[in-house]
């Protein structure tokens, strides 16, 4: 059931949604990437591309199809069970307060987590809705509660900057200071690639996906290991070969492209002379001085002694500055008399994607187009290494912090480039898989409480919301992107490729076993750790800009209390605005925290209290007008009645009938009983088989039985319950197995049309929903959700007068052709049944009133009468409450007939309500021929009859609708041709329908059918009721060899076996006299 009344909360959720999304693209994403950048292993155009495909494959394909209501579990959701719009409000709070603090820590390069941005506002927006009691503070274990935030804080950094260190210190050692560099770096780049492969596997495999991943621990094992072998087999056929005609012959002709030739690569020749100005490997420290040439440059003054002479000790083999006494000596140092030109050349110009501005106005398609490309790919053309050059406040000395930091070979540098574009890619995939699904987790609660109007602990999340998402975060990354990437990188430590794969691989490590562990990491804590603990390997604390870290931590540190005051004052304010048609309440009232001790003690007639969505009510007013009467407040008092009230009474009733002063607080949460279940619990047992879809429901009997099984007990009660022994409900559907079909041959039943009229509106097909109530106690969709299904099969829906929703709810949204009918009670207090026609005259979408005739008194309904209360333990309540001892159980069926009017009369009612409205009049409920006949001679206002027992549930061994029908056939048929006749009650099959249709009425109506359809599957549950008895009706008709519905009579049928059954005595009609012998005399059949 869509929740129409707040479609601005989920545009604006929308909205707001889509800009937290783009600044995770901008903050989040960014600084993940600005490792790569910084390094110059990819340019931000490479980068761009690599995160636009890796996000998506990440959160898409390996991200979770189901996040939770709130991904941090730190608010008590069970608090908004009973009004889950209220946390829907609450979680567009947040993401309000979630954007707008991103963009603004994205505007001054603030990189900040948005895992915590998010949780700010969920904490916010919880204490002002629920109090800090309501927020889960300390889980009880690392993973859960705020207190994560603050181990985050600690954890992640640390754990990613020693898996970063521990990498790096393998490479420095183990290959940068090897008097040899690449040849060592030709044995570790397989063991590299291989590791990152099975590291991504290691992912996959356990977090699974969109399909579930079943592997025992050996498995898993073999599978990772399997992968990285492989992985690094490929790479030493393959990628080896090529990387070395390229940096150790100088093959400046190959492309990429040739990598696939392997092996094949060392057959070529010598390579030509490289034309001037050809670059094959850029110089990776352009721009970034050592110590011996910042000393030079300014005279040494800012520098320490120690360090002066450290660079003078420093020994330049090819293009890599190394320390004397941390160089290993191996013998041969290959290829450190290559040419120069191929590793020292400055990286070629990027092309211009934007290109200058072309000529004419500003609305001119050239210039409109020029200006997109502007705002989407300006990031593109920034040199963003360059940007991290210039100094302000927060680089400091960034020149002596890159002096203190080796150089290395270029060569070996530009080996590490393609593992750090892998491991790039892996952080990207991670950060998909990980956060982009969990951060758009409000905006997946948002929609799902408005689209179903209930609240889920597990969500599910749709794919569109994955790609809107999604492409957003893309769209902030290439378009803002570059204003993180800027302040971070170089203006941290001195990257470079071997650096900046060691940082991507700790962080991607970090995350993945985060994941397994289920330990509070976030991505930007991840790889700013590793950064630091790489930047510290060089063997001292000056290769840092702390300023820097500072200011990253700074971010940290204000984001949870930002967004949370951001968050909670929106809440706040909306939710205790003034506003129209709500009195002002005293501060100290609504603020108030009830205990339910206290609670209890106010249960009596004198002094009620009940709990209803959290708040406390004094109800003690209300007790004389309530319209079940008292005892069913005074079974409740001093308890929770929310579980109670909510399914069988619409949206608005406590504000409609009870002052604002009667809401006297809220219930302390903390002192809320265990809930314990009720001994005596009437319905069939939990069925723990396999779920059926909807589409594998062949037949009412099995949309019943799987609709039951979703239900609660005291909703199939209400509506399996009958009348005394069940004796009316069974013989509705019995009576019709004993009506045999007379199918005739050689007729063309290639088609059946299966539409009727009623009341001179078009029906597709010849079966309405009858008057059920209280169906939100089958599914939060309720008689909306009927609607809809009518909506979709061109049929009329009855709303009942004791409906679960308001009928301007019902209608809302309702098809241009729609017909519905309003079921009235007249109640004894005849003020408020006509105030009710009067909003019913407002709607035009209902064409018809159906006046309920056949329940002037509640029957006996022993099982709904049980219900959720044993009978001892109800009228003990009551008794002590100083009600009426109740002798049974009471029941929703009794509870819903209190203040019915039982003295309507043909002379009295019929006048009265002409005075009330202008709409037709249906009459429902006519259980003989007599009273049709009757109903027949008030043709200028009565313009139809419906035939029925009330479902079975009044006068238990009154006669099914079938008996009545041909009861008029035989005493009075020409009723059958000043109204419209249709039948109720009983109908369960195609079959059923079409031998109403032949005896005369114009369209059969279910009412239970509907309801455990409803139950079975929301909307679409009531639509396969639908379709299986369309289906099942044109069936039967073409069989019948009846080309429309029409066509139908009393001879398709044979009733012989029922009329023995039908009233045989006087007509009893003014004007016949004597007794009418024989069934058939009148009719002339």
């Amino acid at each position: 059931m869509y929740l129409h009344q707040y479609d601005y909360l989920f545009a604006i959720g929308t909205i707001f949604a889509f800009l937290d999304a783009w600044n995770i693209g901008a903050n989040d994403v960014a600084n993940s990437f600005a490792t790569s950048v910084s390094s110059r292993s990819l340019t931000y155009l490479q980068a761009m591309c690599i995160a636009s495909v890796m996000e998506f494959a990440g959160s898409m394909g390996v991200g979770a199809r189901v996040a939770d209501t709130i991904r941090t579990k730190i608010v008590d959701v069970a608090q908004f069970t009973d009004n889950p719009a209220l946390l829907m409000l609450g979680m567009v709070c947040a993401v309000v307060a979630s954007s707008v603090y991103l963009t603004i820590a994205t505007k001054f390069g603030l990189p900040v987590s948005t895992t915590h941005s998010i949780m700010g506002g969920v904490i916010g927006m919880g204490i002002a809705t629920l109090g800090s009691n309501g927020i889960h503070w300390w889980g009880g274990n690392v993973n859960s509660g705020v207190v994560q935030v603050f181990l985050a804080w600690i954890l992640a950094p640390t754990i990613a900057g020693g898996f970063g260190a521990v990498i790096f210190l393998i490479t420095k050692y183990g290959v940068m200071l090897r008097r040899n560099p690449v040849m060592k770096a030709f044995v570790t780049i397989p063991i590299y690639f291989g590791l990152t492969s099975a590291l991504l596997t290691m992912l996959i495999v356990w977090k699974g996906g969109s399909a579930r991943i079943t592997l025992n621990n050996a498995e898993t094992v073999g599978v990772i290991i399997g992968v990285g072998a492989a992985v690094a087999l490929l790479v030493a056929v393959f990628f080896l070969p090529w990387l070395y005609r390229v940096l150790i012959k100088n093959d400046w002709q190959l492309k990429w492209w040739h990598i696939p030739l392997g092996p094949l690569l060392l057959r070529r020749g010598e390579a030509p002379p490289m034309p001037e100005g050809h670059v094959v490997v850029q110089d990776y420290y352009r721009d970034h001085l050592t110590l011996e040439q910042l000393q030079a440059q300014r005279g040494s003054p800012n520098l320490k002694t120690q360090d002066i002479e450290r660079s003078h000790q420093q020994t330049k083999f090819g293009d890599s500055t190394l320390t004397d006494d941390k160089i290993q000596h191996d013998g041969h140092n290959v290829g450190h008399d290559a040419s120069p030109v191929a590793t020292t050349a400055a990286a070629p110009t990027p092309l211009s994607i934007i290109g200058p501005r072309p000529e004419g106005k500003n609305s001119s398609p050239a210039v409109l187009f020029w200006q997109i490309k502007r705002v989407l790919f300006r990031g593109v053309e920034k040199d963003v290494v360059g940007m991290q050059q210039k100094r302000n406040i927060l680089s400091g000395d960034l020149a002596a912090v890159h002096a203190h930091a080796a150089h290395y070979d270029n060569r070996a540098e530009y080996m590490y480039s393609f593992l750090q574009a892998m491991t790039a890619a892996t952080a990207s995939f991670t950060h998909g898989a990980n956060d982009v699904s969990n951060a758009i987790g409000p905006y997946t609660t948002i929609y799902y409480i408005w689209a179903n109007n209930q609240l889920k602990s597990k969500t599910p999340v749709p794919y569109w919301i994955l790609a809107f998402g999604g492409g957003a975060i893309i769209i902030g990354l290439w378009t803002y992107g570059y204003n993180i990437m800027r302040n971070l990188g170089n203006k941290i430590t001195l990257h470079s490729p071997s650096r900046g794969f060691s940082m991507e691989l700790g962080s991607a490590i970090t995350i993945i076993l985060a994941t397994r562990l289920k330990l509070p990491v976030s991505t930007t804590q991840c790889i700013t750790g590793a950064t630091v603990g790489v930047g510290l390997c060089s063997g001292t604390w000056r290769t840092i800009n702390w300023r820097m870290v500072a200011w990253i931590y700074f971010g940290w540190f204000i984001t949870l209390p930002v967004t949370g005051i951001i968050s909670g004052c929106l809440m706040g304010i909306i939710i205790n605005a003034p506003r129209w048609g709500v009195a002002f309440r005293r501060i100290d009232s609504m603020s108030k925290l009830i205990d339910y001790a206290e609670v209890q003690k106010h249960k009596s007639k004198d002094s009620c209290w009940v709990i209803l969505y959290g708040n406390v009510w004094d109800v003690t007013q209300f007790l004389p007008n309530h319209p079940g009467g008292a005892n069913i407040i005074l079974k409740l008092a001093g308890k929770d009645a929310t579980e109670e009230y909510d399914p069988i009474h619409p949206p608005g009733t406590l504000e409609d009938n009870l002052p604002e002063s009667a809401r006297i607080g809220m219930i302390n949460p903390e002192t809320l009983p265990e809930p314990v279940k009720a001994a005596k619990d009437v319905g069939p047992e939990p069925d723990t088989t396999v779920e059926l879809p909807l589409a594998a429901l062949l037949n009412l009997e099995e949309v019943e039985a799987a609709g039951t099984k979703k239900m609660s007990k005291k909703g199939w009660a209400y509506y399996y319950s009958a009348a005394d022994d069940l004796v009316s409900k069974h013989l509705n559907n019995t009576v019709y197995k004993q009506i045999l079909l007379r199918p005739r041959v050689f007729v063309d039943c290639r088609d059946c049309d299966l539409s009727t009229t009623f009341l001179g509106y078009k029906l597709d097909i010849p079966i309405f929903v009858s008057p059920a109530a209280m169906a939100r106690l089958a599914h939060p969709d309720g008689e909306w959700g009927i609607a809809q299904a009518c909506k979709k099969f061109g049929t009329i829906q009855m709303i009942s007068n004791n409906a679960s929703m308001t009928p301007e709810q019902i209608v809302k949204g309702a098809g241009p052709d729609q017909v519905f009918g309003w079921q009235l009670y007249v109640q004894t207090e005849r003020k408020k049944s006509e105030d009710m026609l009067a909003r019913i005259n407002k709607l035009d979408a209902i064409k018809f009133i159906c006046l309920t005739l056949d329940a002037p008194v509640p029957g006996k309904r022993e099982e709904d009468e049980r219900g959720k209360f044993s009978v001892e333990d109800t009228s003990q309540a009551i008794k002590d409450a100083g009600g009426a001892e109740l002798k049974g159980g009471g029941g929703i069926g009794q509870s819903l007939f209190f203040g019915t009017d039982p003295t309507l009369t043909w002379v009295e009612t019929l006048p009265w309500l002409k005075k009330h409205t202008n709409k037709p009049i249906i009459l429902k409920g006519l259980q003989c021929h007599e009273d049709a006949y009757l109903a027949s001679h008030h043709t200028d206002q009565v313009k139809g009859i419906i035939l029925s027992n009330h479902g079975g549930r009044a006068a238990d061994t009154a006669p099914p609708a079938i008996h009545t029908l041909l009861e008029i056939r035989k005493y009075c048929p020409e009723v059958l041709t000043k109204l419209d006749v249709v039948v109720d009650g009983g109908i369960k099959r195609g079959t059923d329908v079409v031998k109403a249709l032949a005896l005369g009425a114009k369209a059969v109506g279910i009412g239970r059918g509907a309801l455990f359809g409803l139950a079975a599957g929301g909307i679409e549950g009531v639509e396969r009721v639908l379709e299986i008895l369309r289906d099942e009706t044109a069936t039967a008709g073409r069989l019948l060899g009846v080309p429309k519905m029409s066509d139908l009579g009393p001879l398709h049928i044979n009733t012989r076996a029922v009329e023995r059954d039908i009233y045989d005595g006087p007509a009893n009609l003014p004007g016949i006299e004597g007794v009418m012998k024989g069934l058939w005399v009148k009719a002339k059949l």
